[in-house]
């Protein structure tokens, strides 16, 4: 994971830590890093670029 996709990832952790508190759902554990997931095993499986699909699953 390269620099910049880290510092969106820890962003991210932390609004998904807020909205958990506000809503009682956790986005990250219960959806987002599903999303990242699947689209990295896509992007090996198809030679897709994994910095950019791993970006795009973050922010989903």
């Amino acid at each position: 994971m390269s620099e910049v996709t880290e510092k969106i990832k820890a962003e991210l952790l932390i609004r998904c830590e807020k909205a958990k508190n506000d809503t009682d759902f956790d986005i990250w554990n219960d959806h987002i890093k599903y999303v990242v997931e699947n689209a990295l095993d896509l992007a090996k499986k198809y030679g897709a670029d994994i910095e950019i699909v791993e970006l795009r699953g973050i922010i989903t």
